[in-house]
């Protein structure tokens, strides 16, 4: 589990501005969840980048951390002074995963061929990640799964934060402004979010959580800007296609494999200061350590059980 501390370096970008991740190029905050009546439309949005984050230390950008300033104006053509204007203003403070990056959440079809929707991210702490998901085979179908993050419009708008929304409608623009609720996943009421994602490696998907905080938890939007977003902590579990607990730091797996006549149990060597110890019953347990162990793995005959073996971290 990782406690981050950083100091923010911010270079501010106007925009029209395309925020490459992986191999696809798109506008942030310019991915509005309805659309413009009206022929005339345009996006402007300005960027200050605060930080990228390398959650497996690979060398590559996982999460870029952002805050921005997105106007989108949807009006008639050819535009008057008495034209019908749709504007709308995100002040957004957000973590964007790259392309590589899968998030955990929950997804809703009514019926095959309908379009699925996305109900949410946010996970309760000790939530179970599974390695592998299965869509329910009985529809509606509503459940668990990974999923691209840029399949969402939504998502690929607001990222993993807390968004402003200032809205006008009708022909008047400034004067008419209004600001509704946090259309994010942080917001003055849930100022904590606990997220789960997974990343792909050499030797299969290593799974983890984050969680973000909003420090302030009351932002003014005639400020201009959205503060105080931060990634407060995160886990990412060193072995591959290996469940792991929301909110909960991973834990080492006993393999065991049987060889003729014998026994391999094993754990991987990234997980050092442990002691294999084992039990003849459970009920109470005398657990006694395991001797002959050498680079976390020990093989025992496969007669003269039943044994009970556990992990437990040297003092």
């Amino acid at each position: 589990m990782h406690t981050l501390t950083w100091r923010w370096t911010p270079t501010l970008l106007a925009l029209p501005f395309f925020l490459v991740l992986g191999v696809k190029a798109q506008v942030i905050g310019c991915q509005q969840e309805r659309e413009c009546w009206w022929a005339g439309q345009s996006c402007t949005v300005v960027t200050n980048w605060l930080e990228e984050v390398d959650l497996d230390q690979d060398q590559a950008l996982d999460l870029l951390h952002a805050n921005f300033i997105a106007d989108f104006d949807c009006y008639q053509v050819p535009p008057t002074i008495h034209s019908f204007w749709e504007w709308t203003e995100d002040l957004t403070e957000a973590y964007l995963p790259a392309e590589h990056v899968e998030l955990y959440g929950r997804v809703f079809q009514q019926f095959e061929g309908a379009q699925q929707h996305l109900l949410t991210l946010l996970l309760t702490n000790g939530q179970h990640l599974p390695a592998t998901t299965r869509q329910p085979e009985v529809w509606p179908r509503d459940g668990w799964t990974w999923t691209r993050w840029q399949d969402w419009p939504r998502l690929r708008t607001v990222g993993l934060g807390i968004t402003i929304r200032g809205i006008t409608s009708g022909p008047c623009r400034d004067i008419c402004r209004y600001y509704s609720e946090s259309i994010g996943y942080l917001d003055r009421t849930n100022t904590t979010g606990l997220f789960g994602f997974r990343l792909p490696q050499l030797d299969g998907w290593h799974l983890g959580w984050l969680r973000l905080v909003l420090d302030d938890p009351w932002p003014w939007p005639t400020t201009g800007k959205v503060v105080g977003v931060r990634l407060a902590e995160y886990a990412l579990h060193p072995d591959p296609d290996t469940p792991l607990l929301a909110g909960q730091p991973p834990q080492p797996r006993l393999r065991a494999e049987r060889v003729g006549h014998e026994v391999v149990i094993s754990w991987a060597r990234v997980w050092t200061g442990y002691k294999l110890e084992r039990t003849r019953t459970l009920s109470p347990p005398a657990w006694e350590p395991v001797l002959r162990v050498a680079d976390n793995r020990v093989t025992i005959p496969a007669q003269g059980g039943p044994w009970y073996y556990r992990l437990r971290k040297s003092d």
